[in-house]
């Protein structure tokens, strides 16, 4: 049953439904427009093209979601309350979609007694069709209900554990009061909890201890902390220790099962300047990729660095490498660091910097011996004279979508969103100077998502409009090889997991009519595997356990056309 706000509050809900808001708009002028709510929306994937759309009310009492599917059509007759059977429900984050069609959500509840007002952290999974999959009140992550005056709760993340649950790590910070109602940090605390397709915890009633109690003065404690996927089943934290003197960097990978893979207290490191971790993506070899904002010797660099599978630090002999490297002065900065994944082995590192002195924003990539692709110091996502805000990508296919905000010197354009596709040899795939996204004045992309098929779903302010792959606004593509055109008697299907160490399973938006031919092609176009999937079935194992680790191109015969994916091993 589907469970929702009251009436009041569905009817100012229900405006979404009242906006003519049918299916993506290919005019750049439009755009999908959410109802207008104090704190927004998080857009998250479906894993089949279309998107979920959390948001929260305005007290924080309730959150919600909705969804659409990949023509941008509204798939829900009403909003979904994640958790109805609980006095209170605050986001947390994350949200993730541990297989095609589902969303995990990690929320607050709030529980009352005659002394304290207690929060626990709980989770609740949806269906495609708006369906709750769990109890009203969700499942809980932890039994540890902490007292609201003297504990505060954090999430550092959540990943697919490849099936069909997630692993959630947070942080926990005890605080002991003193005179005049002071709050002193005395403790930080970091678990992680396994929960199952069926939202039952894996790892015990209070999860497992990721690093042990830090205790002491606030600056000696881990702050920033990230998660990843690892490719197997489990997943990596990155982190960096200290407050304004931070100088040390750690991480600690957690197994399937719940081991801690690098040790009880995971891996240290020592650099030789102060950082600070700004984004995290997999290797797809068991280990994670991250950048970082470092400051050293008046000069302020952007730093990415790799810790493989054994939880080694490798580039510029430990200390990463320079991707960005500015002298610091008043008006000088760099922030807001991003890698973006491009293929198996290349990945894009874009930053804010200083608009007076680089009106285009750079871009970078590094290979997995952390070698920088292009030459320095990067190339530009456009070549016209505009001042590039908020850059933010998303991945596909061998390459990375950009969106921006673009401040031009002419009145028309001044303020309009824009975005361009560059392939791994950093050419730019669309019009030099990008594709006008969405044509408003003053606001910047926040959030992007891939549509599956190789093009973006981007989040911009309380609009979302689509772009495909061949750089057409609100025109879906299915699966098929790069740079093909949409044609009929496609299948479209899912593939999960992806990455995988062992199996992953073919999933058919609909049963198969006739049987198909199914092939395995390495990266050098070697045919590796070939057989039939039978007509009639909905999904179909694949058993790649033989596999050495990389990545190989899945082609499926669908009539007269070729329907193909890329499939990542990882062992």
């Amino acid at each position: 049953m589907l469970k929702t706000f009251t009436p009041a509050v569905l009817l100012l809900m229900f405006a979404l439904t009242g906006i003519g808001w049918t299916q993506w708009s290919q005019d750049p002028s439009e755009a999908l427009n959410l109802p207008d709510i104090p704190h927004g929306y998080v857009v998250t994937t479906d894993s089949l093209g279309g998107a979920f759309i959390i948001g929260t009310g305005e007290d924080y009492s309730r959150t919600y979601c909705t969804h659409i599917n990949r023509g941008g059509e509204l798939g829900w007759d009403r909003w979904v309350t994640f958790m109805p059977g609980v006095d209170i429900d605050r986001a947390l984050g994350p949200y993730v979609c541990p297989e095609p069609g589902y969303l995990i959500a990690v929320l607050f509840a709030e529980h009352h007694n005659d002394e304290d007002t207690l929060w626990e952290i709980r989770a609740q999974k949806v269906s495609l069709e708006g369906e709750l999959m769990w109890p009203d009140s969700g499942v809980s992550v932890s039994d540890t209900r902490l007292r609201d005056e003297v504990t505060y709760t954090d999430m550092i993340g959540a990943e697919s554990d490849g099936e069909g649950g997630l692993i959630i790590l947070w942080k926990e910070d005890s605080y002991r009061i003193v005179g005049g109602g002071n709050r002193i940090l005395e403790r930080q605390s970091f678990r992680a909890q396994r929960l199952s397709s069926d939202g039952e915890s894996l790892w015990g009633d209070n999860g497992v201890e990721v690093l042990p109690d830090v205790d002491g003065p606030a600056n000696t404690h881990e702050i920033g902390g990230k998660l990843v996927s690892d490719g197997a089943g489990g997943v990596i934290m990155v982190y960096h220790q200290g407050g304004t003197q931070v100088r040390i960097i750690g991480g600690q990978r957690i197994s399937n099962d719940g081991e801690k893979l690098w040790g009880d207290t995971g891996v240290l490191y020592e650099l030789n300047s102060y950082l600070f971790i700004g984004e995290a993506v997999p290797d797809n070899h068991g280990g994670v990729l991250f950048s970082g904002q470092a400051a050293q010797n008046e000069r302020l660099q952007v730093r990415v660095f790799r810790l493989d599978q054994n939880g080694d630090l490798l580039f510029g002999d430990g200390n990463g490498v320079v991707v960005k490297d500015v002298h610091y002065r008043d008006g000088s900065y760099l922030k807001y660091n991003y890698l973006t994944q491009a293929s198996d082995s290349i990945f894009f590192v874009n930053w804010n910097g200083n608009t007076d002195e680089e009106p285009h924003s750079l871009v970078q990539a590094v290979n997995l011996t952390g070698d920088l692709v292009w030459d320095w110091p990067g190339l530009t996502v456009n070549d016209v004279d505009s001042i590039c805000f908020t850059l933010t990508g998303v991945t596909s296919f061998q390459s990375v979508i950009y969106g921006w905000r673009a401040a031009r010197p002419d009145s028309i354009r001044r303020g309009a969103l824009y975005c361009q596709r560059i392939d791994m040899q950093g050419n730019r795939q669309w019009a030099d100077e990008g594709v006008m996204l969405f044509d408003r004045r003053g606001w910047s992309v926040s959030n992007v998502i891939t549509d599956c098929h190789g093009g973006a779903i981007f989040k911009i302010s309380r609009y979302l409009q689509h772009i495909n792959r061949d750089g057409e606004l609100g025109i879906p593509l299915t699966i098929r090889g790069v740079d093909q055109p949409l044609a009929p008697g496609i299948i479209e299907y899912s593939l999960f997991p992806n990455p995988t160490n062992g199996a992953t399973t073919i999933s058919f938006l609909s049963p198969l009519v006739n049987n198909k031919q199914l092939m395995f092609f390495d990266l050098q176009g070697r045919l590796i595997f070939k057989g039939v999937i039978p007509a009639g079935v909905s999904s179909h194992p694949i058993d790649v356990s033989t596999y050495p680790s990389g990545s190989y191109i899945l082609q499926m015969q669908t009539g007269a056309f070729d329907s193909q994916q890329m499939l990542n091993v990882v062992k």
